[in-house]
């Protein structure tokens, strides 16, 4: 499951390495956007992508899946230098109320995610309460899930000391990204 897919850059890669070996559902809240989605998976001709306009805190399915990407909405603080409107149109009440969402759509998706399933969060955010804290407090209130450090998977230089995934433009010269590989105990 691949929620909040749009564009669909990351939709559109994780489909090529599944390839005949598995099938992606793609779902995204809005209509046009989701539409981005489908025309990216159009154009690359990726059969094993299926699109579904719902909304991440009231989800509709019934199953469970091996792997979910939750790319979420974020402040965006990452990507400043792109889009500087950005620090003139955030406050700090808009963050705590993008925090808030994330939290929910991390305890919508967590039930949805098989034992020694992953959950990949992410979000292109410098902001501590969207990253690290968000991970933190969402492990606190779901023991059933930890933090998975993707030895062999990332270069080392972009995982901190708690196995999280995360690029520094000060540091890394290009946008910030955050993300957490959870993992869910099999118990």
């Amino acid at each position: 499951l691949d929620l909040c897919s749009a564009p669909g850059g990351k939709t559109s890669l994780i489909a090529e390495l599944l390839g005949e070996n598995g099938a992606l559902c793609a779902s995204d809240i809005n209509m046009k956007r989701l539409k981005k989605v489908s025309d990216v998976v159009a154009r690359m001709k990726l059969a094993n992508v299926f699109t579904l306009v719902c909304n991440g805190l009231n989800l509709p399915f019934i199953g469970q899946f091996d792997k979910i990407l939750l790319d979420v909405p974020c402040s965006g603080t990452g990507v400043i230098h792109r889009n500087p409107d950005i620090k003139m149109f955030k406050s700090s009440d808009d963050i705590k109320e993008i925090v808030n969402l994330q939290k929910e759509l991390l305890d919508s998706v967590a039930p949805f995610v098989v034992p020694n399933g992953i959950l990949v969060y992410s979000t292109c955010s410098l902001e501590i309460e969207e990253n690290q804290m968000q991970i933190k407090e969402f492990i606190t209130r779901h023991p059933e899930f930890y933090v998975e450090h993707p030895i062999n998977l990332i270069k080392n230089s972009f995982i901190d000391n708690d196995g999280f995934l995360f690029i520094s433009p000060h540091e890394h010269k290009m946008d910030a990204m955050f993300a957490a590989r959870l993992r869910k105990k099999s118990y």
